[in-house]
């Protein structure tokens, strides 16, 4: 009968282990689930916002007046944000995999007591860069709007 009390919490140790993975594996889940509405809200609205401009590139382009020709010149550099925005939203995409990638190698040192790997110990580094990137992306949507407007007038 001794055994009894160290048996019940040990079995309560497990279980409280097993509900914190289980609540760290949502968390985890949740925030990859954020992170891709992210990046593919920001393909969808720096690519539509490219395929908007080279479609009036191309309808102006037909036409032979000066106007056309001055707005065509002033969408040249909005066209160039918006792909520079697009370029770094695709990035982060690949950063965004690679801090994922080490945080399963920080997860198996932690939780499994494995030994930290290099991934493990640039995981930080990886995440702060993908949000650095993907924070340049938002910064390049907002400047091809304000170039893209000032071109209209």
């Amino acid at each position: 009968m001794p055994d009894a009390p160290f048996n019940f919490e040990l079995t309560k140790a497990i279980e409280d282990h097993k509900a914190g993975l289980a609540l760290l594996t949502q968390q985890q889940k949740l925030s990859i689930d954020l992170a891709m509405v992210v990046v593919r809200s920001m393909v969808l609205v720096n690519g539509g916002a490219t395929i908007a401009i080279l479609a009036l590139l191309g309808d102006t382009w037909s036409r032979d007046n000066d106007a056309a020709r001055r707005l065509s010149a002033a969408m040249q550099d909005a066209l160039f944000w918006f792909g520079a925005g697009l370029f770094s939203i695709l990035a982060t995409a690949f950063l965004v995999h690679l801090s994922l990638t080490a945080a399963t190698h920080v997860i198996s040192h932690q939780l499994l007591g494995r030994r930290e790997t290099a991934w493990a110990k640039r995981h930080e580094w990886i995440r702060r860069a993908a949000l650095a990137v993907g924070g340049l992306s938002f910064i390049a949507f907002a400047i091809g709007v304000i170039e893209a407007t000032s071109g209209f007038r």
